[in-house]
């Protein structure tokens, strides 16, 4: 009896251990996929911004109000604005900017480091590219600004990781256009 409730407790323990290593892998290896259906008909249209600009100056609420005015004309699909960190971002509070409660404010915000949308007729992979930039880590650039690494450091392992994640996302999927934003540049 007592080798029979041994053999039952191994097993056991095996299995769940088995299954907590699955879904800890899973988990690391899986951008999260936010569903965007396309228009009835098939279409879909976007509106895309970028280096948006700060604290409203450099025409930025000029530019906001033009865009909601030809959102509207166009009927643009993305109401829903799927945003993700920039270099100026690192310079303030990461954390604050990633933070659900500005979606809870505004549910039209969404701002998640690296992620995918799936619009049927199409997948947009918006990543986390700024960490890649060497400069943003080097001395001159940071003595020249403060910036926000939590959720990055060890920059090696989250970069590699990320990488993965986004390496394992594309082969997986079946959408016949794979939009990102990869905008690497080298100076």
């Amino acid at each position: 009896m007592v080798a029979l409730f041994i053999n039952k407790t191994m097993v056991l323990s095996s299995i769940l251990t088995a299954i907590l290593c699955l879904c800890f892998a899973l988990a690391g290896a899986d951008l999260q996929i936010f569903e965007h259906p396309a228009k009835p008909d098939g279409s879909l249209s976007v509106m895309v911004v970028g280096d948006w600009g700060r604290r409203g100056t450099h025409n930025q609420s000029e530019v906001a109000r033009q865009m909601g005015i030809i959102g509207e004309k166009l009927d643009i699909d993305f109401k829903q604005w799927y945003t993700v960190l920039g270099n100026h971002d690192y310079r303030g509070d990461v954390l604050a900017q990633l933070s659900p409660f500005l979606t809870k404010r505004d549910s039209r915000w969404l701002c998640i480091r690296s992620y995918i949308v799936n619009t049927e007729i199409a997948e947009f992979f918006f990543v986390d590219t700024t960490p890649f930039q060497d400069k943003y880590f080097t001395e001159a650039e940071a003595k020249d600004h403060t910036y926000d690494w939590r959720g990055v450091l060890p920059r090696k392992k989250y970069l590699s990781n990320l990488l993965q994640d986004v390496d394992l996302a594309l082969k997986k999927s079946t959408a016949k256009w794979k939009i990102h934003n990869f905008f690497l540049y080298f100076r």
